[in-house]
C-alpha cells in the first residue's frame, strides 16, 4: 500500500482538537490501564504519521506535521528532577505517571521519530517546530543516557543508540554521540561472544532492529556509527534467514519476545519488499493493510547471499543449533529442526512468559498454510511467567522438565511480581496445543495424539509426575481450531502457591510424525536425585529442577 493510501487511512482518525491521532487499543496486559477497546491517541503513532506527512511533500501535510510534533513535544515529562524525565505515555489520555507503570522504552522509541524528522526534513520544518523538536530529542536523549540499558536488551540498545547518536549529531553534543556508537558497538561485541542475539530469533525485535538499523544508515554521518549499525543489520538479517522456514513461510522456534504465533502481515509484507519473494501473511494474520501501520524508514534489501534460504532449504531434513549467551542456569542453546513441510524449535532453558516461546512448530496442510505448536504453562488460563522449561531436542522429537520460577513475575516477568512470591491459583497446566484448520486431539492407549492433515504429534507422559506430591491428572480438549492436551497440576477453589517452594517432578516427550511413521514404544522415565529429576526417552535426555529456580533478568 502506498504512502499516499497509507496516510488518507489515518487521515480518518485525525482529531483537530489534539493534533493527535486516534485508534482503538488492544494493551499487550501491562504498561497501560486504558481498556481494550477504547478510543486513545497514541504518541508513537503520531511520530510516525508526522514523519509520513512530511515524506509527502503536500504544503498542508507540512503544517500538520509540525503541529503534530509541537503537541508531542508538550507531552513529553520536562522535569529533570522527574523519575520520568525525557518519556512519553504510550497515550495522550495517559501520562507516563498514571501508567502502570510507565515505559522508559518510550525515550527511544519517540527520540529516533524526532531524530528521523529533524535530519530527513530539517528544511520542511519552520524555526519555533525546529527549536521544539530539538529540545525534545535533547531530553529524550539524556533520558535515555541516564537510563543506560545493557546490550542483552537488544532493540532498545539499538533504537535508543540511534537516538543518541543522532542526537549528538543533530545538537553538537559529542558525549551523546560517543555514547550513541558505543551503544551499537557493545551489541556487536555481546553478539559476537554470545553467539548470537540475547533477545534471539524475535520476530517482532528483529524487525525493530532492522529497522533502527536503516534508520541509523539512512540519517548519520558518523562513520563508525553506520558501519556498527550495518554489521548488527547483517547479523539480523541472518537470524531472520536462518530460522525462517519456506514450506510455512514462518519462523520456527525458539524466540524470545514473541508477540503472536505466525508471521504478521507487517513483516510479511517487508519480507516482500526486501527479500524479492511473494511471503504471505496466515489466514488469521491477514487484516487491513490500513491496521499494519505506517513505515516511514526506507527499508534496506536483503543481503545478497541470503536471500536463497527464504526459498530454498539447504538440505532437508535438516538441524541447526545456535548458542544465545548463558544465563543463570548454564549456555541457552536453541535447536530447529527443518524438512520440506515441517519444522519444529525449542530453547534448553526457557520461560512459559507470553513473549517467549520455547517450544514452538509448524506444518503445512491442504487445508491450512501454518498449523502452529506450542507448549505453554497457564495459570488461570493465561501464560505463566513463573514458570521455567528445560528440553532436549534431537531433530523431530524432544523431551522437556517444567519446573517453577522464583522472583519472576505473573503475566509479565518484571511488571507484575507478587509480594513475597506467592500467587493465587485456582488453575494451573501445561497445554500443548495444535492450533490450525482441522486440528484434533485424542488418547491412544497411555499417549495422546495432536492431528492436522498428513501431520501428527505424540505426545508421551511421564511416569509418576507430581505437583506437590499429589499426581498430575491427564485431559485432552478441543477449541474450535485449538487441540489440546493438558497436563492439570491443580484446578479448583483459590489457593496459594508459593513460588519460591513448591516441588515440581514432571515431565513430558513428543515427537512430530509424517504420515505412516510410528512413534516410539520408549516411555518417560525419571531417576531422582537431590534436587533434580533426570528424565529419559529413548536416547533423548533432560535434568530439570523439582524446586524452583531462580530467575534473573
Amino acid at each position: 500500500m502506498s504512502l499516499k493510501v497509507m496516510l488518507e487511512e489515518m487521515d480518518k482518525r485525525w482529531s483537530p482538537a489534539r493534533n493527535l491521532i486516534s485508534q482503538t487499543v488492544a494493551s499487550p496486559g501491562y504498561h497501560t490501564k486504558i481498556v481494550d477497546g477504547a478510543t486513545a491517541h497514541s504518541t508513537r503513532e503520531a511520530g510516525d504519521y508526522a514523519i509520513g506527512c512530511l515524506q509527502s511533500g503536500e504544503p498542508w501535510r507540512i503544517e500538520r506535521a509540525a503541529s503534530v510534533l509541537r503537541k508531542l513535544a508538550s507531552m513529553q515529562v520536562t522535569n529533570p528532577c522527574d523519575p520520568h524525565f525525557g518519556i512519553w505515555g504510550w497515550f495522550a489520555e495517559e501520562p507516563p505517571e498514571q501508567m502502570a507503570p510507565a515505559d522508559w522504552n518510550w525515550a527511544d522509541f519517540m527520540g529516533v521519530r524526532f531524530a528521523q524528522c529533524l535530519i530527513a526534513h530539517a528544511a520542511q520544518l519552520d524555526a519555533t517546530t525546529t527549536a521544539v523538536a530539538c529540545e525534545a530529542l535533547r531530553r529524550a536523549a539524556w533520558s535515555i543516557f541516564r537510563r543506560n540499558v545493557g546490550p542483552s536488551y537488544t532493540n532498545i540498545a539499538v533504537m535508543g543508540g540511534v537516538a543518541c547518536a543522532a542526537a549528538g549529531e543533530i545538537l553538537k553534543e559529542p558525549l551523546l554521540l560517543d555514547y550513541g556508537r558505543l551503544r551499537l558497538q557493545s551489541v556487536l561485541k555481546l553478539v559476537s561472544e554470545a553467539g548470537g542475539f540475547s533477545e534471539y530469533n524475535s520476530p517482532t525485535y528483529t524487525r525493530v532492529v532492522l529497522e533502527e538499523c536503516e534508520r541509523a544508515i539512512h540519517l548519520l554521518q558518523d562513520t563508525q556509527t553506520r558501519d556498527a549499525a550495518e554489521a548488527i543489520r547483517k547479523l539480523a538479517w541472518q537470524t531472520i534467514a536462518e530460522h525462517f522456514h519456506p514450506g510455512t513461510q514462518q519462523v520456527t522456534g525458539p524466540q524470545s519476545r514473541a508477540y503472536g504465533d505466525r508471521v504478521n502481515a507487517s513483516l510479511a509484507k517487508y519480507l516482500t519488499e526486501t527479500v524479492g519473494i511473494d511471503v504471505t501473511a496466515h489466514k488469521l494474520q491477514q487484516k487491513d493493510l490500513s491496521l499494519i501501520g505506517l513505515s516511514v524508514v526506507p527499508a534496506l534489501p536483503c543481503p545478497t547471499e541470503l536471500r536463497n534460504r527464504f526459498t530454498t532449504l539447504p538440505d532437508s531434513p535438516m538441524t541447526i543449533h545456535h548458542r544465545f549467551g548463558s544465563g543463570v542456569h548454564g549456555d541457552m542453546i536453541g535447536t530447529s529442526w527443518f524438512c520440506e513441510d515441517a519444522c519444529l524449535g525449542s530453547i534448553n532453558r526457557g520461560l512459559g512468559w507470553v513473549q517467549q516461546r520455547p517450544v514452538l512448530g509448524y506444518w503445512r496442510t491442504d487445508a491450512d498454510s501454518a498449523i502452529c505448536l506450542r507448549v505453554r504453562v497457564l495459570k488461570d488460563g493465561r501464560d505463566f511467567a513463573s514458570s521455567y522449561l528445560w528440553t532436549t531436542q534431537v531433530d523431530h522429537r524432544l523431551i522437556g522438565s517444567i519446573t517453577l520460577a522464583s522472583q519472576s513475575g505473573d503475566h509479565h516477568v518484571t511488571l507484575d511480581k507478587p509480594h513475597h512470591g506467592i500467587f493465587p491459583m485456582r488453575d494451573l497446566r501445561i497445554r500443548i496445543q495444535l492450533h490450525g484448520s482441522g486440528a484434533i486431539a485424542r488418547a491412544i492407549d497411555d499417549r495422546f495424539q495432536l492431528a492436522a492433515g498428513k501431520r501428527r504429534v505424540v505426545v508421551h507422559a511421564g511416569t509418576g509426575c507430581t505437583f506437590e506430591s499429589t499426581p498430575v491428572r491427564w485431559a485432552i480438549g478441543q477449541d474450535d481450531d485449538v487441540a489440546y492436551i493438558d497436563a492439570i497440576f491443580y484446578t479448583g477453589e483459590e489457593r496459594q502457591l508459593d513460588s519460591n517452594s513448591a516441588v515440581v517432578r514432571f515431565a513430558y516427550a513428543l515427537e512430530m510424525l509424517a504420515e505412516g511413521a510410528a512413534p516410539a514404544s520408549d516411555r518417560v522415565i525419571g531417576h531422582d536425585r537431590e534436587h533434580t529429576t533426570e528424565w529419559q526417552f529413548g536416547d533423548l535426555r533432560v535434568t530439570g529442577s523439582r524446586k524452583p529456580v531462580r530467575f534473573a533478568w
